[in-house]
């Protein structure tokens, strides 16, 4: 990684040299693209997202890994919500769900307890949850890692395929 941001840093200071020529030339547009590339890469954040087929152990995989049960597990339908994991102060969850009459993505903070309410079991069972940003105090996450838990692929809900390609793109690294 520390060879990776040495680029990185050589890449900005070439950028800046050759920046009044891309100007010259209207391509600020493509000063920006790269700006935005090098500030990400010099970041140091990561999100890894864990994805399988139905019932492969997701979400005891991020369990273990953290040392703690955030992510819902059971014999029966389990994880029906994608869940973003990531470095908070303290403990926070918020939910992103749809109500019937709202057309826009709604949000709420909801107690760490209720995890397990709006993040396993049907669609009426989670009250039409799509999302949980979860954020604990963990040394694991602390330095930009974050983990994206996913109902995964192969199960009998299409939903839960919808979900998960829909947050694919969104990460640097699948593990499968």
């Amino acid at each position: 990684m520390i060879k990776e941001i040495e680029i990185a840093k050589r890449l900005e200071t070439t950028l800046k040299q050759v920046e009044p020529i891309l100007i010259k030339h209207h391509k600020e547009t493509d000063i920006e693209s790269v700006k935005k590339m090098l500030d990400y890469v010099l970041s140091n954040n990561v999100s890894i997202l864990v994805c399988g087929e139905f019932k492969r152990g997701k979400s005891s995989f991020i369990n273990a890994f953290l040392n703690e049960d955030i992510c819902p597990t059971d014999d029966g339908i389990a994880t029906s919500v994608v869940s973003i994991i990531k470095y908070g102060p303290k403990r926070k969850v918020t939910r992103f769900y749809y109500t019937p009459l709202s057309k826009d993505l709604q949000q709420e903070e909801i107690s760490f307890e209720s995890i397990d309410k709006y993040a396993k079991g049907s669609s009426l069972e989670i009250d039409n949850t799509m999302m949980l940003v979860i954020e604990v105090p963990s040394s694991k996450l602390e330095n930009g890692l974050t983990l994206i838990d996913t109902p995964g692929v192969g199960g009998l809900d299409s939903r839960h395929l919808y979900l998960t390609l829909y947050v694919l793109p969104k990460a640097d690294i699948v593990f499968f």
